[in-house]
This record gives structure tokens, C-alpha cells and sequence, in this order.
């Protein structure tokens, strides 16, 4: 496969992954490693950059805050 024709379809098919249900657990994964690693003082945030730009829903990795 030409290098170029790998790249696209390596990026098309990550770009798919970060919203299809099928692979929730492993974007989680990644998401929360590279969070924790590149963003460590704003993971809040990264969350919303990434929220906003794949219209995903990350509220699980937020602390749940009880009501008194």
C-alpha cells in the first residue's frame, strides 16, 4: 500500500473509533493515558476539547460531586 493511502485510512479509521460505541473501553484507555501524561494540571479542559471535537460524552471520568 502506497505510504500516503496508509496514513489516511490509519487516520480515517481513528478518527471513526474515537465515536463508535465498539471501541468505548479502549479510547477510554487512551484518552485517560494521554490526559494524564500530556495534560496533568487541565485534564478538565482536555476532556472538553475532546467532548466538543468528536461530540463524545467523557462525564465518566469526572469526579461525581454529591449534593448535600
Amino acid at each position: 500500500m502506497d505510504w500516503t493511502k496508509a496514513i489516511k485510512s490509519t487516520v480515517e479509521f481513528y478518527e471513526t473509533a474515537m465515536k463508535d460505541a465498539r471501541w468505548r473501553t479502549q479510547r477510554d484507555e487512551i484518552i485517560q493515558i494521554l490526559t494524564s501524561q500530556l495534560y496533568p494540571d487541565n485534564t478538565e479542559e482536555a476532556f472538553e476539547a475532546l467532548e466538543k471535537l468528536y461530540d463524545i460524552d467523557l462525564g465518566h471520568f469526572r469526579p461525581r460531586r454529591d449534593e448535600l
